[in-house]
């Protein structure tokens, strides 16, 4: 945690120093990944100093200073510490420019851009702890992977197709092993509501990480929620499978838009 905090302090004094020249040599995507990172790191200090709000408070004025829109993982970052302390409505405005994108690509009829808007989604939905609609996406795109999403029944019905296939790729960031690679050859995963899905484990190192001490737990406390194996099977891309049967893309759509963006006054 010591050297959570130097990191900090470090980056934010950089970003600080940057902000205040007018002309610096620091490209766009050099500023975007230190914010990103810097988000990251605010989330843990802050929630694992709760309920003292030194972090907090550090946290609230860095997101003041941040054009979040620009950056999923800032966004997502700052919803979850918001839906943490339990302000909710603040949480889904945070991620609410995510929000209206995904749904704007995913209603555009250009199945190239759909891909990048499930991956927002899907973003958004970890740190919402959403775990339907995260098992949702994820099969979403692996049937896109393997071009099982078909435009027709026909097409779905002509695909031999090995539910096996469908598998879950991310580098575990216990091991940094690859999940396609793993020994175990486990089909399932974890993933860190309250790291807003950076921490992503293995089952084994999942295991591992809970009998670590406090001091060497990154962790420590935080809410995992479980993916189970995955096996999926053709079907036409105007239906999204769900845990209670498939449902109309439309519907899902509408879903995400009623709960995520009409908002209580």
């Amino acid at each position: 945690m010591v050297e959570t905090v130097s990191i900090v302090n470090v980056l934010a004094s950089e970003l600080k120093l940057v902000a205040s020249q007018g002309k610096h040599s620091l490209s766009m995507l050099d500023l975007g990944s230190s914010n990103d990172i810097l988000a990251e790191l605010y989330l843990k200090l802050a929630l694992a100093a709760l309920p003292q709000n030194y972090w907090c408070r550090r946290f609230e004025e860095f997101m003041e200073k941040t054009d979040h829109t620009k950056s999923p993982a800032v966004s997502c970052c700052f919803a979850r510490y918001l839906l943490v302390v339990k302000e909710i409505a603040r949480a889904k405005k945070a991620v609410r420019e995510m929000v209206i994108m995904a749904l704007e690509m995913l209603f555009d009829h250009d199945p190239s851009n759909d891909m990048q808007a499930f991956i927002m989604l899907y973003k958004i939905m970890v740190a919402f702890g959403d775990l339907d609609r995260m098992k949702s996406i994820m099969r979403v795109a692996n049937l896109a992977r393997l071009s099982w999403w078909t435009r027709t029944e026909n097409g779905a019905c002509a695909i031999q197709a090995d539910p096996c296939q469908a598998l879950y790729f991310y580098d575990c960031t216990g091991c940094g092993e690859p999940h396609s690679f793993t020994k175990s050859g486990s089909r399932s995963f974890f993933v860190c509501a309250d790291c807003a899905g950076t921490s992503v484990l293995h089952p084994e190192c999942y295991q591992k990480q809970q009998n670590l001490k406090p001091e060497e737990h990154t962790c420590f406390k935080h809410d995992f929620l479980h993916i189970p194996a995955m096996f999926v099977t053709t079907l036409v891309n105007t239906l999204i499978p769900t845990d209670s049967g498939n449902v109309t893309l439309k519907r899902w759509k509408e879903d995400i838009r009623r709960d995520f963006l009409e908002l209580e006054s």
